[in-house]
């Protein structure tokens, strides 16, 4: 019998996989609404895991690695679709989604060792496929891979080798002229995105001996029966039932903070036809917290940003099982950034399974007024895709929603709800005072304020760089601060971020990285001059409930990074004339839509940048590459590298975790053990626990050096549990 995948003593035979996938992708074709024929499905379903079939693969089963299946199922599909003259895109199409269902399709993607691989298939595989209707016999394969070939000096006939069948599909790929690609790219999307969700979908099932039912439950329509059940639009929050009321496909809620916008969009949601529900939040931090509150309104959250497993590590063990998931964007309910969306349509990582998963579906964008000119005109172009080619049902929250903005046609047949959104404007916050002083020297002089006067008062101290930040820890200490941003080792941050959450500090000194929906809630806030969308997010944890007395300190400072230095400056001189002495959010908003409009010339010349990134990157079906570090560059303005780096003081630690993982991935090799293979994962991330992000300039005058075997950067860096990363004197936050 042929095999498809072991565990431990557990095997799946390869004819059940091969049925199982072919069941799921009609039934997935179904639910997204895709025209296929059904033949075209059963052969991608069939042939596309041909290549276990050869007796290499199944000799050295389950240590395959060095016998990719996708290369060597080409020349059996090759063969069959020979035989039945399968016109050349179908043919070529079939083809190229069975080479890169598990790997990006690139040029060249298999070269240099594979030269002479040719497959050799067991007998049964032919049995298999006739039992499908697909009728091919091991001769038609010989004689249909002989072609002629030129050796140089003479023409002579020779059998095709796996590598010969993958530069014809890379021929026929670049043949292709603009029009022609872009409509075979659309067919290649869709159709790999079927088949890989559907060999997804029978991986959990044979690991978790799951129904079939039990796993389109999970991963398809999320339930909204608990939300409702446990919020109610009443009191305070009775304007919420204007979204539960609402089923248009395009809303924009832009409420004040505390007023209950997450749960009313969830209500929009509910009343939408959603297949998938993506929220979407622009911070690490806002997103991990994100998370946390959705489990305990649905069954099936998925979570992804760069450092999501190591987070998951920390919260949930059990949860790493479902990575994998997350990762693809298969979840039901699905918390991410805007990054990981836009570099989906950009073609990177798992790219068509992604699309196949926004097609139909539901998307919330909280706090786009905290995206910079550039990721902005990225949200503009995923805008336009999501509503013309995705039929996808759209809601934008924020609390200070620019309306300049509404002018661009992409935001054109959005509705604001609720209609009457103005009146909730007029609540009052406090009182709001600029002072002439740098924020240090203020709190040198006043520490005793803090100590005594403010006893009994929450403060939050928000400034615009890492170094200022710690400097203020310092200078606070014995008041017993707790200090949160950017600069952490990924496994102190981690933990610092729940501190935060959990114990609610009396004094918190961070940077940015606290504006965003976050449930804090301060007396107080002292904070740096800045923009004033950040300055209204950060006065947003003050007072949070409007139900209380607040009070803004804004202080003076002349170090504009790591911001625009005209949007700085433009609102440096609102604060100082038009900020000072407002009370109330619907002033603020005012004051806000009028400084938008005189920096909004910035968005627009972001956008033919991005514009050009779409072009480049999203016109044929070539899986785009890029490193992590590299980006962040290519979606948000940044004006400092970050790489990860792991300081030196704990690489004795790393290599220790390291030598541990490569014993454990040895055990599950050998023995096909899952345990083992979920210890390894976690000694990894362990790993990706002592990374700290490094602007690339401080590592100039620190001794570095790349480990290969930890893959990583290691730095002679002063770093302390406490305070973070030393040394930093300028900060790119988010």
């Amino acid at each position: 019998m042929l095999f498809a995948r072991r565990e431990k003593e557990k095997l799946q035979p390869l004819e059940e996989h091969l049925k199982n996938v072919y069941i799921y992708s009609k039934r997935i074709a179904e639910i997204n609404k895709i025209d296929v024929e059904e033949e075209v499905l059963k052969l991608l379903a069939f042939l596309h895991d041909v290549g276990k079939a050869d007796k290499k693969w199944q000799s050295s089963f389950p240590k395959v690695e060095k016998y990719p299946h996708a290369l060597l199922g080409l020349p059996l599909a090759y063969a069959f679709l020979k035989k039945n003259n399968i016109e050349e895109e179908l043919k070529f199409l079939i083809l190229s989604i069975i080479l890169s269902h598990h790997r990006g399709l690139k040029k060249g993607m298999y070269e240099g060792k594979y030269a002479n691989l040719n497959a050799n298939y067991a007998e049964e595989i032919f049995d298999i496929l006739r039992k499908a209707k697909i009728e091919i016999e091991r001769n038609d394969v010989n004689n249909l891979l002989l072609e002629r070939k030129y050796d140089g000096a003479k023409w002579k006939e020779k059998p095709l080798t796996c590598l010969d069948i993958q530069q014809k599909c890379i021929d026929f790929l670049e043949r292709l002229k603009k029009e022609e690609m872009l409509e075979f790219r659309e067919k290649f999307w869709k159709l790999q995105g079927i088949l890989v969700e559907a060999d997804f979908l029978d991986v959990k099932m044979w690991e978790e001996s799951l129904s079939e039912e039990n796993v389109f439950q999970q991963f398809y329509f999320p339930s909204f029966h608990k939300l409702i059940e446990s919020k109610q639009p009443k009191g305070k929050y009775e304007w919420q039932k204007s979204c539960l009321e609402c089923s248009y496909k395009y809303i924009i809620i832009p409420m004040p903070t505390g007023t209950g916008k997450t749960e009313a969009s969830l209500f929009w949601a509910s009343r939408v036809p959603t297949k998938r529900l993506f929220y979407v939040l622009p911070v690490t931090f806002a997103i991990n917290a994100m998370f946390k509150r959705f489990q305990s309104y649905f069954k099936n959250v998925g979570i992804y940003h760069h450092w999501a497993d190591v987070f998951l590590r920390e919260e949930d063990t059990e949860q790493l099982d479902s990575y994998l998931y997350f990762k693809t964007m298969i979840s039901s309910v699905q918390v991410t950034t805007p990054d990981q969306i836009i570099l989906s349509f950009l073609q990177w990582k798992k790219w068509t399974v992604k699309l196949l998963s926004f097609l139909n579906s539901t998307f919330i964008f909280d706090e786009i007024h905290v995206y910079d000119p550039l990721l902005f005109s990225h949200f503009r172009l995923l805008i336009e895709k999501l509503k013309k080619e995705f039929n996808a049902n759209i809601c934008i929250i924020t609390a200070t929603f620019p309306f300049r903005l509404r002018e661009f046609k992409e935001m054109e047949n959005f509705i604001v709800l609720p209609r009457d959104w103005e009146k909730y404007y007029e609540r009052k916050f406090g009182k709001i005072s600029y002072i002439k002083e740098k924020i240090e020297d203020w709190l040198n002089a006043n520490k005793n304020k803090l100590r005594e006067e403010w006893k009994n008062k929450k403060i939050l101290i928000v400034v615009n760089t890492v170094k200022k930040a710690q400097d203020l820890y310092e200078l606070l200490k014995e008041l017993s601060p707790m200090l949160l941003h950017a600069r952490f080792i990924l496994g102190d941050r981690i933990k610092k971020e729940k501190d935060v959450l959990n114990e609610k500090p009396r004094i918190l000194i961070a940077t940015q990285i606290v504006e965003v929906s976050l449930d804090i809630d301060y007396d107080i806030l002292l904070t740096e001059i800045c923009p004033l969308d950040s300055l209204i997010q950060r006065m947003g944890r003050v007072n949070r409930n409007r139900d209380r007395e607040g009070e803004i300190f804004v202080f003076y400072t002349e170090d504009w990074n790591p911001y625009e230095k005209k949007v700085f400056e433009r609102a440096k001189e609102y604060i100082e004339k038009s900020v000072v002495n407002k009370k109330s959010d619907k002033e603020l908003l005012d004051v806000f839509q009028k400084y938008y409009g005189e920096i909004s010339s910035l968005f627009t010349k972001k956008y033919e940048e991005a514009k050009r990134t779409w072009e480049m990157f999203s016109t044929d079906v070539y899986s785009f590459s890029i490193d992590e570090s590299s980006l962040k560059g290519l979606l948000r303005e940044i004006k400092v590298i970050n790489i990860p780096v792991i300081p030196q003081i704990f690489e004795e630690c790393a290599h220790r975790l390291k030598d541990e993982a490569r014993k454990l991935w040895n055990q599950y090799k050998e023995f096909l053990n899952k345990k083992a293979k979920k210890k390894a994962l976690e000694k990894e991330i362990e790993i990706r626990k002592l990374v700290v992000e490094v602007p690339i300039f401080r590592l100039k005058d620190s001794t570095v050096k790349f480990d290969k075997d930890l893959k990583f950067f290691v730095a002679n860096l002063k770093y302390d549990t406490q305070v973070g990363l030393k040394g930093v004197d300028i900060e790119n936050v988010l």
